[in-house]
């Protein structure tokens, strides 16, 4: 027979046993818990990219830098006056810029955005009126409208070549390595030109849907690397704009416009176009000058911006997208008045007119790129 005593000892002992088992399971638990709390845990949010907007002045020599975001000036960059186009590489530490030296005369220059220095430079270049940068980076492609178009190495700033003696790059963006070309002259066929090869993937001769065919004054590529975005006459008093498809030779879309010297540019995304009347007031009677801006995931016409639609007015105006895609800077010619404004391309709305410091009139080249750390 078992003694009270040993009874009582059995009791505690199991009571103990007890304890310990929810004590360690509970640490377990716990541990687990803590475990898988650290394994659900979010990492850092990174920090959100920051854009500039650059907007260079022709009568105080200097490039003027602004947030895209907010909109305000930030910073500056001296000796880049009287310039006619730039691009930022993709980490926003260098920007080329073309400026110009004379009536006809220019030099392309590098600049490192962080110390401002001109870092390298070609002389007696010519203007550039286009600028954008293809292969990732490694070359610059330069567009005149009526005198050349060219490559430059981007690193080395050297390996100046012309594209194709017969082709001519008038408008962006390049879609990796293609461009949409034409030829000088009474050939208006817009051609896909492969700068790496020198192939041409297709061509496309810009005409209206009832078979009228229209002269080339610009030509954009679609990042679809297939669509065309062209505008120019079919007559002197009738201008258009037309998409095209370079594979199947055929008109997807028309818009009767203005006036024939005017601008196009497509967001990065493909998403939007905008095409601009002139600045040139040579014609004994202007009509009413508009900004147009197009849905090319449908290929259709959002909206005409008249006169009265803005706080002031841009004509044949540079345009630039926004990294968000959404929004687009529009700023007058280099040489020309008045402000750079955005829009926003969702409620198709002007969102703000900028003057540059002092009311300054004169604007040069604009451009927008990743703002690097310091």
């Amino acid at each position: 027979m078992t003694s009270h005593k040993s009874n009582t000892w059995c009791v505690l002992w199991d009571c103990v046993e007890i304890v310990c088992r929810i004590t360690v399971q509970g640490c377990i638990a716990a541990i687990g818990v803590s475990l898988f709390l650290i394994g659900c845990s979010k990492p850092d949010t990174p920090k959100p990219l920051k854009y500039n907007i650059y907007v260079g002045c022709n009568n105080t020599d200097q490039m003027y830098v602004y947030d895209a975001d907010s909109l305000t000036l930030i910073d500056s960059i001296p000796g880049l006056g009287n310039s006619y186009s730039m691009a930022a590489s993709s980490d926003g530490r260098t920007l080329y810029v073309s400026v110009g030296r004379g009536p006809t005369s220019g030099d392309l220059v590098k600049v490192s955005y962080l110390s401002k220095d001109v870092v390298a430079e070609i002389r007696g270049l010519g203007v550039a009126e286009h600028m954008a940068l293809v292969r990732g980076g490694d070359l610059i492609l330069l567009g005149n409208l009526l005198f050349f178009s060219a490559t430059v190495d981007a690193d080395r700033f050297a390996d100046f070549q012309l594209v194709e003696d017969s082709l001519y790059w008038r408008d962006g963006p390049p879609n990796g390595n293609r461009i949409a070309a034409v030829a000088p002259g009474n050939d208006h066929r817009v051609r896909v030109l492969d700068l790496e090869t020198g192939e041409v993937h297709g061509n496309y001769i810009p005409r209206l849907q009832s078979g009228v065919t229209i002269s080339t004054y610009r030509v954009s590529l679609h990042p679809d690397g297939r669509r065309v975005l062209v505008m120019g006459p079919s007559a002197p008093n009738a201008v258009w704009f037309v998409i095209g498809d370079v594979i199947t030779d055929s008109t997807l879309l028309q818009q009767r416009l203005s006036a024939p010297e005017g601008r196009v540019a497509i967001s990065d995304d493909g998403h939007y176009a905008i095409v601009t009347d002139p600045s040139s007031f040579g014609h004994i009677e202007l009509p009413p000058l508009t900004t147009d801006v197009f849905d090319l995931t449908t290929n259709t016409h959002l909206k005409r911006f008249n006169e009265g639609d803005f706080s002031d007015w841009v004509y044949n105006a540079q345009i630039q997208f926004l990294a968000d895609g959404k929004r687009a800077v529009l700023a007058p010619p280099p040489g020309k008045g008045g402000p750079f404004y955005v829009i926003n391309l969702v409620t198709l709305q002007e969102e703000k007119a900028i003057w540059l410091p002092g009311d300054v009139p004169l604007t040069g080249a604009i451009g927008t790129g990743l703002r690097p750390e310091q």
